[in-house]
Parts: structure tokens; C-alpha cells; sequence
């Protein structure tokens, strides 16, 4: 936010030069080469014509007179895009969208959202129409979004609709609607037509600038040649245009009844009137020459002109300047790409860097300097017709300031000689202009300071009349001063009041002569009165907790509504003379709200009353019901703070208010603002339903219409919400949810609101704010049903009813055929305990039977096992003494050779193999094994059904644990033979290296 002044005109800067040396030359030249023109201006020809300039130069002075704004910068960090904006459009709720470079801005006051293109490409133009489509267009893809009842954005694309015409390079600078309620999209070569349902073409047969809309007629410059009307589809040649050939005209706006302003870059402003066209001879020609004029709207009494190289010109009708922003003046880019006047007549421009919202109707005028040279302004007053501020450098004076303190700069002010430091205050008291200075206290008279107080560290003064002599009493840094009028009238230094020896500030006397103070540092509270004469010591009292205060520090005194009061942090508290006590303020807390807590009041116009509470100060007036809020300020700025722990509100007129700040001041022109709430309010930007039975899952909501029902797992609902009425600034907000909130909210810049869990039941959440004035904007209600849990639906309690109907009627037979079955369940019970007694005695006889049946199997398998071994012994035996007997007949045979027939060894060795491979004692050692290991083979057999029968008698050694040695006789083989055969029998029992095959078949 930031004030803006403006530039007059060139001829206004001429007119003055001239003047002036006109008067130098009157009053200094005395070479008799003048002596004609002195007598010339001696005469009374010269006198009138001197008067007559003179009116003309304040009155002309006067078409020029300086006008404010409050200008609201964004940049891209607080947008979160591109740095360039191309136009700019508002919708009818109040939301603006911006064509940006990243795509498509939507501010509604507080929340800034980008929503990018398709093909991610610049939005070079943007128009929101009465149906509230936002219509784009950029870079080969123009169309529109919409948004649904959920707030949400969702665009369709027009180009791609495109039939037999392909976008190649176009780019859409204008979007304009006719009053058919056409769209035109246009880029330089093509002009695209959207009806609602189709879509057009039309080439042209020569490049054009930009379709340019006023009342009912659309023109646009041919980029080479003359202007031309858009109608019907179709472009035909203005005649009498050819003063703007190759001009490129860009602004098109309504003059007056029956006429046109056009703007170019090249001519400058141009006026169309009857079908003739013409240079616009006026002062705002000359300001706007070379400035490359580039936008333009009307709002129906001023011009706004943006240029390329120079920012934004605010003419009237009669071509005078009245601003000019630019970047000398807190405009944040002089090219101007985009502009629109919102519904509160608000100029939003699109910059060539960032986003800029004016305000030419900001009832506060600053008049500040980013680096303010005179200092600190504590203190103002007018005096004579000048103005004087008191800074912490000391009495700056602007001579003839008066007249209107918002048309000054700081560099018009002048430091009065000898009155360099601290100035603490500047009051005009019977009309003498009195200053308290860290150096003492002064007269002021024109630029001279007379001394009337050496005692350092003044601050205020405050009149009282004792014993019929009127005086003036002042707080400084060590006690009480008192200053009595001398022979001349004049207020002089009278003498220290004794009795009194501390720092004090502020200083109030109440109807019974009291004066009261506070104490500049512990901030405690002192009543005192003189005793019979002023020159005797005063009489003190403290109060503090003795006398009804919450402690005996931390407050200050005022005056108010001839009634002493005393500010804290706890509230207002006020003095019962009655009961020589202190209490709360209760009517004036009631109706203060935060500003309970102001620590100094300062008495305003109107009779009414300024509270401080920095960083905002509010304004009270008395009314019949309490006390009311006419206006209020919130200053946060960096160039717009007020003085800390000093700060200060001036009365200048009866309708101006001065504010002190720490480098300048600000004016603020009424007692309250005339305040339109018609176009100003608050509207939901997005409502969410969310649950952690969901996972958080955010659902959004119908933003308006009748009453929403909302399921019961979705019982936490979030609102978000917004204002245009003060863009960038802070607004407070208060809410209630009925049917559960007692009460509203405390004031919040918070632009959202959680409610968590909610109960089932209706609803209606109401919201209402104040602007930065302080003023109430209407309420707003969003009604909602959070449903109830299944449990809890008709349906339940029908069958929760039918439930505990059945448990009435059938619950008591249910019991009675219970008690029947538990007793029939009892008998059975016993009679099945008595059978088990029974099988368990018949079970333990079993067992014994079992046990003596085992221990003869036990004995009979030993038995067996015994036989087994014995009859496998024997054999072994046996087959060891013929495998003896034969290896010695093989010797013998060996020896002997041909001495022993081979018939007769054959005979014998035949004898005995055959006596080793007895069939009989197989069979015999098969019966006794299977005796003993019943159905070995069998299952062996099944298991591994490739298993040959000398594998099996194998099979049959190994369980017995024969070893290798002793399983050779046994089958009439070499030991060697047997380990053969045991790694065949391995293979075909698919045994691993580490499987061991005697284990195996002792387990089996």
C-alpha cells in the first residue's frame, strides 16, 4: 500500500517558470534598457492583468490538484508464478484471473491458485463473460474454464475442435464479446468465433493488432495500415483513418455522448467523433508523449492510460493529468500489459513484472518516504496557515501548508533554525503555538524558537484554572511544570510544582481540578491536588491495588468524555469519585472488543475518540446504547508504522485527521467511511469433508444450494473462505457453528476453519469479517447434515425395536426351555459320567490284558529274534566251512594240476555251492524273519517295487546289522562282491553319499 502523487502538466511547469521570472525581473532589474517594461508593470493595466494571471495560476494550480492511491503490489512469490501477466478480468463474484506466463491466475482476495494450459504454454488474454466461463487464450490452444458447484476449475479446449484448420504459431491476444454474446478469439492472422455451441474461421487477409471493443463497435488497426470495424464477421476500412496509419492503436474507449478516445503508440490520444479524426490537443498529450501507449480503460469520469515505458496516467475529460504512477512513485513495473477495473473501481493492472491493484478512492493519504530524512513525526499541528511537524530531529515547518496537508511532500518541510532534537510535542493554546522539546520548552513564532522552560524532557501541557488564574501544567523527565500568561498575554514560565519529583508522560485533570499522571517508566498511577494555593506542595496519592486497580503498575492516563480513565492490558478502568476508587469500565469494555487493551486514547473530531492498540488504532463516538466502532486502520506496512511507545493522533480540522508515523504521516479526511457492503462480501473458496476412517481422504462440497447431507464417516469438515473487499490486506474473520459453537470466534486473519468429529445432527456454519476499516461485512451461512451412523438410522432403531421385541416375548421361553435342556444336559451328564467310570474300569482291564499280551509278543518276538539269529548263525557257519572246504580243493587242485581230475572238481564244487545256496535255508530264514519283522518285505517291495530277491536277502542282512563279512557266505560271495552290490542297492533306493543304508533299513 503505498500513496501516489501526481505529475502536472508540462504547461503547468512553463506557465510557473515564466511567472517567475517575470516577478524577478520586477523586483530587481534597474537597467534603464527595462525602464518601459518597468513602467508597464507599473501600470494599471499590468495590476489587472497580474491579478488575473494570479487567479488563473491558483485556479489552474487547482486542476491539478494532487490525488492519492493506495497501491497493492504482488510479485511472483506471493503468486507463485511467472513474473509476467499478460491481462487481467474479474468475475461477478468478485474473483480476479490474470493471464500469466505459467498459465492462469485465480486470486479471490487471500488465496492465489495457478492453473496451467494443456500444451503449458503463456495465457496471453483472458475474459470472463456474465455466465461466468472464463474465457483464455494462448499459445495455439484458446477455450474456456468453468467452475463447479465444488469450486473446483475445469477446462475445455476450443481449438482442438478445429476442423480442416490447424493452429500453427498463433497466439490469441484478444478475447472480446459482441452483444450477441459471441466470443471472438483473435490472434493477428485469424479471427475464431464461438457461439456457445460452434466454432468459425475467418482468415484475414491482412494482419491486424487487437480487436478493440467500445460501446457497440469493435475496430482494430491493420497492423500496416489503416483502422478498420469489426462487423457481421467481417473487417471493412474506417473512413478518414488515415491520420493513424501505421499507428498502432491499441486503447478504444467511449468520450463523452457520442464520441471515441483511441490511443496509439505513435499518435498519442486521438479523438473520433462524426467520422472525423483528430490529434486530442490537450495536457495529457504532452505528459504522454513517447510513452508508448499500450492499455486503456473508462470508468465512466477518468481514463486510465498504461504505457509501455512509463506505468499508468489517470486523465479526466478535459485531457488533465490527474496521477501518474510509475516506479518513482511504488509501482512496481512501468509496463503495463493488462488492466481492468473491478466492481469497487479498483484498477488492476498486469505488469510486465507482477500484479498491481489500485485504489484511487483509499480514504487514507500517506505522505511518506522510504527513508525519511526529517525523522520520527511525533508530533503536528497547523498553525497560521503553515505546518509544523516535530520529529526526533527537531520542528520541520512547511510555510503555507495548511491549505491542504495531503498535497505535501516531506522534502516541503524546512528545519526550523536552533530546534535540532528530540520534540515531544507541538500544541496551539490560545493561540500560541507551544513546543516541549528534550531541550525545553518553546514559543514558536514563524521560523524562530523563543525559550520559555530550560527544564529538559517536555511533553504535553494541559490547561486548568485555579483561584481564578488560569494556567498551564506539563509533564517532563524529573516533575511538574507550571506556565502562567505574563503582562503581554504571552505563556511564560512560572515555577516547579513541589511535592511531585518523578518522570511523568501523561497528564489529565478531571472536573474537580484533580490532576492525575503516570509515571513515564513503572507506568503508575498519581492523583494530586494544589492545597489552598497553587505555590504550596502538592498533595500526592497513589493508587495502585489500594484503590481497585489490578497492580500498582502497567497503566496510563487519559481523559474521556470528561471522565478519567486508565488503560491497561487488562481492559479500560475508570475512577468512582464517589468511592475515591478505581474499577472496571464495563460499558466501554463491552463494546471496545480487542481495543480493551489500547494503551493511550486520543480524543478525535466529532467528539469522539481514538483508541491505540498498535499496530491499529480504532475510532469511538458516545451513542445511545454504548459506545460504536466508526472506523478502524490496521498499519503493518513497513513504510506505514506508527511511532513506537510514542504514538500520536492529531486533530488538524474539524474532517482531518493526522497519524503520526515513523516516516511521515498519514491524513485521514471524515469520522467514518461510507461503507457499501452491497458488493462487498465473503463467499466459500472450498469445503472438504475428511475422515481418518476414509485415510484422510479430502472430498470437496457443493459450495452453495440447499442444505448438504454429509455421511457420517466424513464428520470432519474443513471450510475455506475469502474477500475481495480488501485485496492483500488483512481481514478478520469470526465464525459459529450453531449447533455447537455458544457463541462466535474471536476475530481471525485465519482464512479457514476445522471442525473435527463431529457429532451427527444439523448444522449451520456462519461466518462473518471485518475489512481493514474495521467495517462488518454480511453474514454468510452454509447449512449441512452430518448423517447419522447406521446404528443410528430409522432403520436401525426399527430393528433394534423389533429386536427387543423378540427378546420380551421369546427371551422368558427361551429361559424355561434352557433350564430344561441344562437339566435333561445334567442327567446325561451323570449318566455319561458313569459309563466313563465304567469303560474306564473296562479300559484298564483291557490295558492289563494289552500289557501281559505285549510282554508276550515282546517274549515271543525275542524268541524268534533269537531263532532268527541262531538259524542265520548257523547258516553262516555252514556256508563259511564249505567256502573253506572248496577254497582248499581249489588249492589242492592248484597243486595237484593234472593229477586231479577236473570231473571229480567239478563234481564237488558243484555239491557244495549248491549246499550254500540251499533254497531250504532261505526259506527257513525268511520264516523266521518275518516273524520277526513283520511284512519287511512286503513293504519294501512297495516302496521300492524295481528291488530284485538277492537284493531283498540284502536288504534282510543289512536290518539284522550284518556286516560285510558276514553277509558274503550268506550269499556266496566275495566280501568285495557284497560292497558291489550294497552301491547297486543304493542306487536304486536313490540314496545320497551321506545317507547311510544300514541306518536306513534298521529304521524301516
Amino acid at each position: 500500500m503505498e500513496s501516489v502523487l501526481s505529475e502536472k502538466s508540462g504547461y503547468l511547469s512553463l506557465f510557473k517558470l515564466l511567472f517567475t521570472l517575470t516577478c524577478l525581473h520586477y523586483f530587481f532589474m534597474e537597467k534603464p534598457l527595462f525602464t518601459k517594461l518597468e513602467n508597464l508593470l507599473r501600470s494599471k493595466f499590468f495590476v489587472k492583468l497580474l491579478t488575473l494571471l494570479l487567479f488563473f495560476f491558483v485556479s489552474f494550480d487547482s486542476l491539478f490538484a494532487l490525488q492519492y492511491a493506495n497501491v497493492i503490489n504482488f510479485n511472483k512469490e506471493q503468486y507463485n508464478a511467472n513474473s509476467k501477466n499478460w491481462s487481467v478480468s474479474q468475475a461477478s463474484n468478485g474473483v480476479m484471473y490474470i493471464g500469466n506466463n505459467a498459465g492462469l491466475l485465480k486470486f479471490d482476495g487471500i488465496h492465489w491458485n495457478l492453473y496451467p494450459m494443456p500444451n503449458e504454454t503463456k495465457v496471453r488474454s483472458v475474459l470472463v463473460t456474465n455466465n461466468q466461463r472464463i474465457y483464455v487464450g494462448a499459445y495455439e490452444e484458446f477455450g474456456y474454464w468453468e467452475e463447479d458447484n465444488l469450486g473446483q476449475l475445469h477446462y475445455t479446449s476450443l481449438s482442438n475442435s478445429l476442423v480442416d484448420f490447424e493452429l500453427h504459431n498463433e497466439d490469441i491476444w484478444k478475447i472480446i464479446e459482441d452483444e450477441d454474446g459471441k466470443i471472438h478469439f483473435q490472434s493477428f492472422s485469424v479471427v475464431f468465433t464461438f457461439d456457445g455451441t460452434k466454432l468459425t474461421v475467418q482468415k484475414l487477409d491482412n494482419p491486424i493488432i487487437f480487436l478493440l471493443k467500445a460501446r457497440n463497435k469493435t475496430i482494430a488497426q491493420v497492423t500496416r495500415n489503416n483502422l478498420v470495424e469489426f462487423s457481421g464477421g467481417k473487417l471493412h476500412e474506417i473512413p478518414g483513418s488515415e491520420i493513424l496509419n501505421k499507428a498502432f492503436t491499441r486503447v478504444f474507449l467511449p468520450y463523452k455522448d457520442d464520441a471515441y478516445l483511441l490511443g496509439s503508440i505513435k499518435q498519442g490520444l486521438t479523438l473520433w467523433k462524426d467520422g472525423k479524426f483528430q490529434n486530442w490537443n490537450c495536457p495529457a498529450q504532452d505528459s504522454l508523449a513517447g510513452k508508448e501507449i499500450n492499455r486503456g480503460v473508462y470508468d465512466g469520469t477518468n481514463y486510465y492510460i498504461g504505457t509501455i515505458q512509463d506505468g499508468v496516467y489517470v486523465i479526466n475529460e478535459n485531457g488533465e493529468v490527474l496521477a501518474h504512477l510509475n516506479t518513482q512513485n511504488y509501482l512496481q513495473n512501468n509496463t503495463v500489459l493488462g488492466m481492468s477495473l473491478d466492481d469497487q473501481g479498483r484498477l488492476w493492472l498486469a505488469l510486465n513484472k507482477g500484479i498491481s491493484c489500485i485504489d484511487f478512492n483509499y480514504p487514507l493519504h500517506f505522505i511518506t518516504e522510504r527513508k525519511a530524512d526529517i525523522g520520527v513525526v511525533n508530533a503536528a499541528v497547523l498553525y497560521k496557515n503553515d505546518f509544523y511537524l516535530g520529529t526526533n530531529q527537531g520542528v520541520y515547518r512547511c510555510k503555507g501548508g495548511g491549505k491542504d496537508v495531503t498535497r505535501l511532500s516531506l522534502k516541503d518541510f524546512t528545519l526550523l533554525p536552533e530546534s535540532s532534537g528530540h520534540v515531544w510535542s507541538l500544541q496551539e493554546i490560545d493561540g500560541q503555538l507551544l513546543c516541549g522539546h528534550n531541550n525545553g520548552t518553546f514559543r514558536i513564532e514563524g521560523n524562530k524558537l523563543i525559550r520559555i522552560s530550560r527544564i529538559g524532557g517536555a511533553y504535553n501541557f494541559q490547561k486548568l484554572e485555579t483561584n481564578n488564574t488560569e494556567l498551564l501544567i506539563q509533564s517532563t523527565y524529573t516533575n511538574l511544570v507550571l506556565f502562567k500568561k505574563n503582562e503581554k498575554g504571552m505563556w511564560s514560565f512560572f515555577r516547579r510544582l513541589r511535592g511531585f519529583q518523578e518522570p511523568s508522560r501523561f497528564i489529565s485533570v478531571d472536573p474537580f481540578g484533580n490532576i492525575w499522571v503516570n509515571h513515564s517508566h513503572k507506568k503508575e498511577i498519581y492523583k494530586m491536588r494544589f492545597g489552598e494555593d497553587f505555590r504550596q506542595p502538592l498533595i500526592v496519592q497513589k493508587y495502585g491495588k489500594n484503590k481497585g486497580l489490578p497492580s500498582d503498575f502497567g497503566f496510563h492516563v487519559f481523559e474521556f468524555y470528561n471522565r478519567i480513565v486508565f488503560t491497561s492490558k487488562n481492559g479500560i478502568y475508570t475512577y468512582d469519585d464517589l468511592k475515591d476508587t478505581i474499577l472496571p469500565y464495563q460499558k466501554l469494555n463491552q463494546s471496545l472488543g480487542e481495543f480493551t487493551s489500547s494503551h493511550r486514547i486520543i480524543k478525535g473530531n466529532n467528539n469522539g475518540y481514538w483508541f491505540v492498540k498498535p499496530p491499529k488504532l480504532a475510532l469511538f463516538a458516545k451513542e445511545k446504547d454504548g459506545f460504536t466502532k466508526k472506523v478502524e486502520f490496521l498499519l503493518t506496512e513497513s513504510n506505514h508504522r506508527l511511532v513506537e511507545d510514542n504514538e500520536n493522533i492529531v486533530l488538524l480540522k474539524t474532517n482531518e485527521t493526522l497519524i503520526c508515523l515513523d516516516n511521515g504521516y498519514a491524513v485521514f479526511k471524515g469520522d467514518s467511511i461510507i461503507q457499501d457492503n452491497s458488493q462487498k462480501h465473503i463467499f466459500f473458496s472450498e469445503i472438504l469433508s475428511n475422515s481418518q476412517a476414509r485415510g484422510e481422504e479430502h472430498l470437496p462440497l457443493h459450495l452453495e444450494g440447499a442444505e448438504i447431507g454429509i455421511p457420517y464417516n466424513g464428520n470432519s469438515i474443513h471450510f475455506r473462505y475469502s474477500s475481495l473487499v480488501s485485496p492483500g490486506k488483512t481481514i478478520h474473520f469470526q465464525t459459529k457453528l450453531e449447533g455447537l459453537d455458544t457463541d462466535w470466534s474471536l476475530p481471525s486473519d485465519r482464512s479457514e476453519k476445522q471442525y473435527s468429529r463431529l457429532p451427527w445432527g444439523n448444522y449451520i456454519f456462519k461466518l462473518k469479517g471485518q475489512d481493514e476499516f474495521g467495517y462488518p461485512l454480511p453474514v454468510v451461512s452454509y447449512p449441512f447434515e452430518i448423517k447419522p451412523p447406521w446404528y443410528a438410522t430409522n432403520w436401525a432403531f426399527f430393528a433394534f425395536a423389533l429386536i427387543g421385541l423378540i427378546l420380551v416375548v421369546f427371551v422368558p421361553l427361551g429361559i424355561r426351555r434352557y433350564y430344561r435342556k441344562q437339566r435333561a444336559i445334567y442327567q446325561k451328564e451323570q449318566q455319561r459320567v458313569l459309563i466313563e467310570k465304567q469303560e474306564e474300569e473296562r479300559l484298564k482291564a483291557d490295558q492289563k490284558m494289552i500289557k501281559l499280551r505285549n510282554e508276550n509278543l515282546r517274549n515271543e518276538l525275542s524268541h524268534k529274534s533269537s531263532e532268527l539269529a541262531n538259524s542265520t548263525m548257523s547258516i553262516i557257519r555252514k556256508n563259511a566251512v564249505l567256502l573253506d572246504i572248496k577254497e582248499e580243493i581249489l588249492k589242492q587242485k592248484e597243486e595237484l594240476k593234472q593229477r586231479y581230475p577236473a570231473k571229480y572238481l567239478e563234481r564237488v564244487v558243484k555239491l557244495i555251492d549248491k549246499n550254500i545256496d540251499n533254497q531250504d535255508d532261505w526259506e527257513i530264514f525268511e520264516k523266521h524273519f518275518d516273524r520277526a519283522h513283520v511284512d519287511f518285505f512286503n513293504r519294501l517291495k512297495m516302496n521300492y517295487p524295481d528291488l530284485t530277491p538277492k537284493d531283498l536277502r540284502l536288504c534282510a542282512y543289512l536290518k539284522m546289522n550284518l556286516t560285510t563279512k558276514e553277509i558274503a557266505p550268506l550269499l556266496n560271495i566275495s566280501p568285495r562282491s557284497v560292497e558291489v552290490h550294497r552301491y547297486r542297492l543304493r542306487k536304486k533306493l536313490d540314496f545320497s553319499s551321506s545317507d547311510n543304508l544300514n541306518e536306513f533299513m534298521i529304521q524301516f
